[in-house]
């Protein structure tokens, strides 16, 4: 089931129960929250759109707690996660006059999903200037790359770039996975197609 014009997967899946008249629990409604939250950084993306909100309003009238679940999606991180962000922080490359800001995780210390690309490449998307952020996550136990994309210029449409890639996403928040047969090679072609877009 794919729906471009859907905010998240949660957005979908409850649009779906809706139509088969399906009573929606409080647990059901927690995770269809988390799913709407996580998938609009926090309702802060463009994608966040009135239909998410006002489904976020239907699943909180359920008694759910949205402090919790944003802590729990957000800010439940270990000191060793944070450590290593700091070690993925630490080497932030600037292309393109700032216009471009990547960084890298040469080894897969982190754990996937929202503890480590989420965080890394929301962080330097906040860098003034930036219009393009990128997140390289190179893990060589699944011998691939995952490429998070992010973009703050609303004429830039990184899902168009992910899809290049074999991946694809929002129009502000994408994500790729390449087999990596050669992190640098994968990391210049990225970077070069990137470049392309803002010229």
């Amino acid at each position: 089931l794919v729906d471009l014009q859907s905010c998240s997967s949660g957005q979908i899946v409850f649009d779906l129960l809706t139509f088969l008249n399906i009573d929606i629990s409080k647990e059901i409604a927690i995770c269809l929250y988390a799913s709407i939250l996580s998938d609009t950084g926090g309702f802060r993306h463009g994608h966040g759109s009135i239909q998410a909100h006002k489904t976020a309003a239907a699943l909180l009238s359920t008694g759910i707690d949205p402090q919790a679940v944003y802590r729990n999606v957000f800010e439940n991180i270990t000191l060793e996660k944070v450590l290593q962000l700091g070690k993925c922080l630490s080497k932030i490359k600037i292309e393109s006059d700032g216009a471009i800001v990547w960084t890298v995780q040469e080894y897969p210390v982190i754990d996937s999903g929202i503890g480590a690309s989420y965080r890394v490449v929301e962080i330097i998307r906040a860098i003034n200037g930036v219009k393009i952020a990128v997140f390289f996550e190179e893990n060589y136990v699944k011998n691939e790359t995952h490429i998070s994309f992010r973009s703050n210029d609303p004429d830039i449409d990184v899902a168009r770039i992910a899809c290049e890639f074999g991946g694809g996403g929002h129009r502000e928040a994408s994500g790729a996975s390449v087999k990596m047969e050669d992190p640098t090679d994968i990391r210049e072609t990225v970077i070069k197609t990137l470049q392309k877009v803002l010229e």
